[in-house]
């Protein structure tokens, strides 16, 4: 399987490229019946961007379709704004018609273009925006184009990275990771999937999952919930002929938060004795508490949090918020450790709360 990324820079030989119509063409589909220009327009205006979910005829639908010296087509470039396409002629190089539409977001963004490409059996297709889908419906020898000829090929620009990271260690897994998908009119998926890798902080791969196109977030079990690891999200898509585009890697150390006792024999009147897991490779830990005279069920949103104390070690014993002594019969107290690292710190405002009967 061919796969390229943005690092990799294709030799492209680019052609003198002029606008001509294909009115005259004749283009012939695998049963030998002979199809219109304008049909195949039409189809270009119905189709989906993604054609292994559209709904258009089958005539049009699944791999490409080859006749007579066009014997392959394939995606060999790739950037945010372009795609390459080449093709193969074993009559050798000439001159050939090439029609090509773009689609972005579920809709029709630009064509059909028709373009003439001479001395050359390879074109880019430039000035699409990032996230398009390039449908060629058609590539034929020119002098010959009724029975030279190919049509029905997808090329894609590479993915953006993704947006929207967070995550959560527990809640029945050992890691939880959130990110927006990629998705246009609520239904149509650009990518189509993502590779996720997780390292420790030694660069050792952990875990590698490929979650679908659908998918926003990942379960990934099997990890320590007292140690720093890399998440690497990379987003893909698959040409006509198998080539995937890999997109931008989102990187990104997730950190655990550690997890805070509360013991009922540390809890009294005007003292909560706090103590949680070390977290490997923590420099140190800081303590935030909020105060609340009722109980509280979000407590990422729902309170204000002040930090009360910096250590490096895994205890604390709180008698004081905002200068005052506490009080556990009349206040409850969420406290939130929150753990640093040299690779950042963990950012979620969870804990555990001390309040007394």
């Amino acid at each position: 399987m061919k796969r390229f990324c943005m690092k990799r820079v294709l030799p492209l030989l680019l052609a003198v490229c002029t606008v001509v119509t294909l009115t005259g063409a004749d283009v012939f589909a695998a049963d030998g019946t002979q199809i219109s220009v304008a049909s195949i327009e039409n189809y270009e205006k119905a189709v989906s961007v993604d054609a292994q979910e559209s709904s258009v005829s089958t005539q049009f639908r699944g791999a490409p379709i080859y006749r007579g010296s066009i014997t392959s087509i394939s995606q060999t470039g790739a950037t945010a704004d372009s795609v390459t396409v080449a093709w193969n002629d074993t009559a050798g190089v000439g001159s050939y018609y090439v029609e090509y539409s773009v689609y972005y977001a579920g809709s029709p963004y630009a064509g059909p273009v028709d373009k003439t490409v001479s001395g050359a059996t390879s074109y880019t297709i430039d000035g699409v925006p990032q996230g398009a889908v390039v449908y060629v419906s058609y590539i034929g020898r020119v002098g010959s184009s009724n029975t030279n000829y190919a049509y029905n090929f997808y090329a894609y620009t590479i993915p953006g990275t993704v947006t929207g990271f967070s995550y959560t260690f527990g809640s029945g897994h050992d890691l939880t990771i959130y990110w927006d998908s990629y998705y246009y009119n609520g239904s149509t998926y650009y990518v189509n999937g993502y590779y996720v890798n997780v390292y420790d902080t030694s660069g050792n791969l952990v875990s590698h999952q490929e979650p679908g196109r659908t998918d926003s977030q990942l379960a990934i079990s099997g990890l320590s919930k007292k140690k720093v690891y890399q998440v690497q999200i990379t987003p893909y898509v698959t040409a006509s002929d198998g080539t995937v585009v890999t997109g931008t890697t989102y990187t990104k150390y997730v950190i655990p938060q550690p997890k805070v006792s509360n013991s009922k024999k540390n809890l009294k009147l005007h003292s909560i004795k706090l103590k949680w897991n070390k977290v490997s490779g923590a420099k140190k830990y800081i303590v935030y508490v909020a105060q609340s005279k009722s109980y509280v069920s979000d407590t990422s949103s729902m309170l204000k949090w002040k930090k009360v104390a910096t250590t490096k070690k895994n205890s604390y014993n709180l008698t004081k918020f905002k200068k005052k002594t506490i009080n556990t019969n009349t206040y409850y107290y969420y406290i939130c450790v929150v753990t640093v690292t040299k690779y950042g710190k963990s950012t979620d405002y969870y804990g555990v709360y001390g309040h007394t009967y």
